[in-house]
C-alpha cells in the first residue's frame, strides 16, 4: 500500500465518501460527518470537526500542517454518525 506523502506548506485535501451499505448509493450522514487527525509526537491536531459536503455522500476538509509540525505518519478518523449508527474508516498520510 502506498501511503500519500505531503510536505510542510501543503494543503491535504481529505476526501471521504458515504454509500449506503445496502444500496451502495451515495447519502447524507443524518447526524454528522467528521474528522481527526493525529500523529505520535504532538497527539491530535484536528479534533473531531465538522467536514465540508461537497454533494450528496461526498466530503472533505483541508488541513494545512503547521511549520512546526512534526515529519512522519498522521492518522486520519472519519467518522460517519447516521442515528444510532456510526460508521469509521481509518486512513493515513505521511509528512516528509
Amino acid at each position: 500500500m502506498n501511503m500519500d506523502k505531503f510536505h510542510w506548506g501543503n494543503t491535504i485535501n481529505c476526501k471521504r465518501n458515504v454509500k449506503d451499505p445496502d444500496t451502495g448509493e451515495y447519502f447524507d450522514p443524518a447526524t454528522s460527518m467528521k474528522i481527526t487527525i493525529n500523529n505520535k509526537v504532538n497527539g491530535i491536531e484536528v479534533d473531531n470537526q465538522d467536514m465540508i459536503k461537497d454533494t450528496t455522500g461526498q466530503y472533505h476538509y483541508k488541513y494545512t500542517p503547521p511549520a512546526n509540525a512534526p515529519l512522519g505518519v498522521y492518522k486520519v478518523t472519519y467518522t460517519a454518525t447516521d442515528g444510532a449508527d456510526i460508521g469509521v474508516f481509518i486512513d493515513s498520510f505521511q509528512l516528509v
